[in-house]
């Protein structure tokens, strides 16, 4: 069975304590370079058109990353699709997953979406009932990122019971277009 690998991205320019190899976005990427070796057809999927002024693409440090795995574009499966594909599209959580879901059916694939510890709860939210596997990556995260995904997994479902999830994400695109992260 074919199967899509979706790397949620996490700001990869900010600031983490500890050692490098134990940043959560590079667990992330190890986690998710593990996966595509393990299942048979697996493309890893990175959507991300996050350029934080002053700094590199996020696309940029997950392809560097990456290729440091061992996983290139120029990798290909024995289909003859590639093994990594990046793709420069979507600011912000909600639309890597609505993008994920749309190339998992172009591809008649079985989607696996890997996240950050704190990203974890949001993302089920977001995926609730679509018979999504979940991976985490279990890492040092960026404490502001780490309190707004807190801060998220809690207020998210609340915007988007009161009707106010689409008006918050336009908020975070328009935000990230401007060159600011969070």
């Amino acid at each position: 069975m074919k199967t899509l690998i979706l790397v949620l991205t996490k700001g990869p320019h900010r600031f983490r304590f500890g050692p490098k190899n134990w940043h959560d976005w590079i667990v992330q990427c190890r986690k998710a370079v593990k996966l595509q070796r393990q299942l048979p057809e697996a493309v890893v999927y990175v959507p991300s058109a996050v350029q934080t002024r002053g700094y590199p693409s996020e696309l940029e440090y997950y392809r560097n990353e990456l290729a440091k795995q061992g996983l290139t574009e120029s990798i290909q499966l024995i289909s003859g699709r590639k093994a990594l594909i990046l793709e420069p599209l979507h600011y912000e959580t909600i639309g890597q997953i609505e993008r994920g879901y749309q190339f998992a059916d172009v591809l008649s694939a079985k989607l696996v979406m890997v996240s950050t510890l704190f990203h974890f709860p949001r993302v089920a939210y977001l995926c609730r009932g679509k018979g999504v596997m979940h991976k985490v990556a279990w890492g040092m995260p960026n404490a502001i990122e780490a309190m707004t995904d807190c801060a998220l997994a809690v207020l998210f479902p609340l915007l988007d019971a009161l009707g106010l999830g689409k008006r918050f994400q336009r908020w975070a695109i328009t935000h990230r277009e401007s060159g600011k992260h969070i």
